[in-house]
């Protein structure tokens, strides 16, 4: 027995099976969207080359907080002066407050290629300190804000908490 379609049903069909096939199409290019830009944000974020330690010490005029930066070969991280047209200066925050950490690593000056300025950088490790007066019983916290560069790119500027026991 053949089966003869009526012109609408074929119509009905062939717009139906359209129709699932867009879908289709737009469901595949939402999904390869969403992988494409999850691959691109991991490969930013797996780039970290700066790792923070944070220490506290008990000294007589308070607490001696030490901040160490481990600096991937290739990379540098910029001094505490703000230069204008420069990069974001290695900043630290108090409970909020700008706080100047004592720098026991020398930096390096240098012409930097990005910026084309004088700049004080560090490379492979920066050590910097602070006393901080009085500082009771509780936890002290802040945060460092940095740029770190490798002579052809800068990634953005990053901030790291830190948590150190005053006890």
């Amino acid at each position: 027995m053949l089966r003869f379609y009526t012109r609408e049903k074929f119509n009905f069909a062939f717009s139906l099976y359209l129709y699932i096939m867009q879908v289709r199409i737009i469901r595949f290019i939402f999904i390869f969207l969403f992988f494409t830009c999850n691959v691109i944000i991991s490969a930013l974020y797996a780039q970290i080359p700066v790792s923070w330690k944070f220490s506290g010490k008990k000294v007589n005029e308070g607490l001696e907080i030490t901040a160490v930066a481990e600096i991937q070969q290739g990379w540098v991280i910029y001094g505490q002066k703000m230069v204008e047209d420069g990069p974001v200066p290695t900043t630290f925050f108090i409970g909020g407050k700008e706080v100047r950490f004592e720098e026991v690593t020398s930096p390096v000056v240098s012409q930097d290629e990005l910026f084309e300025l004088r700049l004080e950088k560090f490379a492979t490790r920066a050590v910097f300190k602070h006393i901080s007066q009085n500082p009771g019983s509780g936890n002290i916290t802040g945060e460092v804000r940095y740029m770190t560069c490798d002579g052809q790119k800068c990634l953005p500027p990053a901030k790291v908490q830190f948590d150190i026991k005053a006890d």
